[in-house]
């Protein structure tokens, strides 16, 4: 029987080879509300960009799952006052597959359409970085492989001439921004060891190419004189504006200067205290809180003087277990770029509360964040954390199809064991407009035997 079953299931997968699936529109409602972008697929480890998919002047945003290497484009139906993110996978065919673990959207040529930074994701390059030139074509943004003269991949400069092919760690991410106020993008990422940072200068405007040239040079091996501290998510700061500070076993310069056993760290940069100067905001493997580093340098040389572990500690810190990422982007449509917290974790991360959104309440030159949610976005979709599995069946009798899904846990964050359910989806449409909602997240009291 197994051998019957098995060969008419292969025939059909014949004459299936060659079919198209298009997404239906379903409806999904959850306490009394209809969900805008149910099946997404959830989020997990999001990184958020600004972006305009459609060259219609109207801001959309773009994330990057880094579980799954996912695209999720969100076209703003709404307005640029008036956001409203909806789920768009039309897109998602212009994105390149190629590329894992980050991605940023940088108009680094300023022609207005983004261009696309990501990493490799490839075994015989894993440090290395992509770039991808974005234009504009049959109304939407499509990308084109950049190879530079000396690489495939994104390289700086050693020296004069000699090139050397930029390296960014697995689990970073990086800070791709104007560092020195020139008008180019420079780049702020970790060494590989997750000890101390590297400011990457831009020398297109320098040189007289204004925006169109990537040109890095190595400008400084320990941007803002601080190192990672081996021991805690506190870092070793320096008392000298000339020298990189030191770890443990004191002494020595670039790669001698200890610290760095836990790398992972994401970064963004901006001017958190109007003093004219790039402060960062740190997110690291060892903590679920972000840390503001605040320069007091000069505008030749960073020197980070102060730390604050728990941004921002003036409102709600940002909390995620473990591993926070953070992003600067207008998600109101108020003009005012508000900050967004998430998780960077590949191996497990919460559900639902995935996005922390902060509304600033300043301004773009003195920002002050307040949280307004932590479900950003996650609030518009179904997501059964890990594991689901759906069938179907007419649950009360009344015709229709109705959907029961089983999940293997929710995120529980504690290791206090499994949190297993089934969730009865009564479909409340028709036969040909089916329409599910939610009426019991915890259905046969299933969650008992998980």
């Amino acid at each position: 029987m197994k051998k019957w079953t098995l060969l008419f299931l292969m025939g059909w997968a014949g004459l299936l080879s060659g079919q198209t699936f298009d997404r239906l529109p379903v409806g999904f409602i959850k306490n009394g509300t209809t969900l805008a972008n149910p099946a997404t697929g959830g989020l997990n480890a999001p990184q958020l960009n600004a972006v305009d998919l459609d060259n219609d002047g109207i801001t959309d945003l773009y994330i990057f799952d880094r579980i799954g290497n996912v695209h999720l484009p969100f076209l703003n139906v709404g307005t640029n006052d008036a956001p409203d993110y909806r789920f768009a996978p039309q897109f998602v065919p212009y994105f390149p597959p190629d590329v894992g673990n980050f991605v940023l959207l940088r108009d680094f040529n300023g022609d207005g359409a983004m261009d696309l930074f990501g990493h490799a994701n490839q075994l015989t390059a894993p440090t290395s970085v992509k770039v991808y030139r974005g234009f504009y074509e049959n109304g939407h943004l499509d990308f084109e492989r950049m190879v530079f003269d000396s690489t495939d991949f994104l390289p700086f400069r050693d020296g004069v001439t000699n090139f050397r092919t930029l390296e960014i760690a697995e689990p970073d991410y990086p800070a791709f921004d104007d560092m020195d106020g020139d008008g180019d993008m420079d780049i702020l990422t970790f060494d590989l060891t997750g000890a101390h940072v590297l400011f990457y200068r831009n020398m297109s405007q320098e040189e007289g190419f204004g925006n169109e040239k990537l040109l890095f040079d190595l400008a400084d091996d320990c941007w803002g004189r601080f190192l990672e501290d081996m021991t805690s998510p506190d870092l070793i700061l320096s008392g000298n504006i000339d020298e990189c500070a030191t770890g443990l076993t004191g002494g020595g310069t670039g790669d001698d200067r200890s610290g760095g056993l836990h790398p992972g760290s994401t970064l963004l940069t901006l001017d958190a205290d109007q003093n004219g100067l790039t402060d960062l905001i740190l997110g690291d493997i060892a903590t679920p809180h972000l840390t503001l580093l605040s320069n007091f340098g000069t505008a030749q040389t960073a020197w980070i003087t102060a730390q604050d572990g728990n941004f921002p500690n003036y409102n709600v810190p940002v909390e995620i277990p473990d591993f926070p990422s953070v992003f600067w982007l207008d998600l109101d449509g108020d003009g005012r770029r508000d900050l967004a917290a998430a998780p960077n974790n590949k191996n497990q991360t919460p559900n639902v509360e995935v996005i922390w959104r902060y509304k600033n309440t300043g301004s773009n030159e003195a920002p002050v964040f307040e949280l307004q949610q932590k479900d950003f976005l996650a609030e518009t979709m179904i997501d059964f954390g890990t594991g689901a599995n759906p069938a179907f069946a007419d649950v009360n009798a009344d015709g229709l199809w109705d959907l029961v899904v089983g999940n293997e846990t929710y995120f529980t964050g504690d290791g206090a064991g499994k949190d297993a359910r089934l969730h009865l989806f009564l479909n409340v449409g028709t036969k040909s407009a089916p329409v599910f909602e939610l009426t019991d997240d915890n259905w046969l009291n299933f969650k008992q035997f998980s």
